[in-house]
Order: structure tokens, then C-alpha cells, then sequence
């Protein structure tokens, strides 16, 4: 039995001079990053760390809900917030949050926020 003849693969080195930066083409040159995790372009030519993340604007007590419509809708324990500026009191437990036009609606809780008047409510109807 006769095997068959393997050629040897060849060990190339390649060494850039160059940081090209970062390249989101979906074929990406020599010298270039197709992502940049953690990374700076900012040392250019070189590639370097990525500066720092800032210290946490505001430290919430019992998070249950987050959503962006045009600004930060939060829930911290019962308490809606929106802007920065308290908009209503819900029950305390995770929330899930929709936006419907300018409406921010948490659920369980069936309650709604219009984020361009400010009014806070109540979802449910009901008729005496």
C-alpha cells in the first residue's frame, strides 16, 4: 500500500508597520481590525486600550425596570421615574415596558406614561 505524498505547508512571517484602524467591510485588509473589543484607534498608528468607562451617574435601590423613549423611564422599588422626575407609584416587582407612540406602558401593573404630556394613569376602566 503506497501513501500519497504530502507537500510540507510553508511557515510565513508578516509583520505590519501599520494600524490601519478598524475596518466594518466584510473582507478586511492587511493591517486592519475588523473589530476592536475593549481596543482604541486613538494612538494611531498604533493600536492601544480603550480609555476608561465613567463612574455610575445614579445607584438605584431595587431596579425593576428599564426602558428608553426619548429620555430614561426607570423603575426604582414602586416608583416610576422619567427624565429624572418622579411620574407615579407602581407595585414592586419587575416590570416589562412597551412603547406605543409617545406611550410608555408597564406591565403588570396595566398603568401608562405619555412622555410629551407627563400624564400618568391607569390602563383599567371600570363602570358603577
Amino acid at each position: 500500500m503506497r501513501l500519497p505524498i504530502v507537500n510540507p505547508i510553508t511557515r510565513t512571517k508578516k509583520q505590519e508597520g501599520v494600524f490601519g484602524g478598524l475596518d466594518t467591510r466584510s473582507s478586511v485588509q492587511d493591517g486592519y481590525f475588523a473589530d476592536m473589543k475593549n481596543m482604541s484607534s486613538d494612538y494611531y498608528p498604533a493600536a492601544g486600550p480603550r480609555q476608561a468607562r465613567g463612574e455610575s451617574i445614579k445607584t438605584l435601590e431595587t431596579p425593576n425596570g428599564l426602558y428608553w423613549k426619548n429620555g430614561l423611564a426607570y423603575v426604582d422599588g414602586e416608583k416610576l421615574y422619567y427624565k429624572e422626575q418622579e411620574k407615579g407609584t407602581v407595585t414592586d416587582g419587575k416590570k416589562v415596558m412597551v412603547g406605543m407612540g409617545a406611550y410608555i406602558i408597564i406591565f403588570p401593573d396595566k398603568v401608562y406614561l405619555n412622555t410629551d404630556s407627563g400624564e400618568f394613569g391607569s390602563m383599567e376602566k371600570s363602570f358603577i
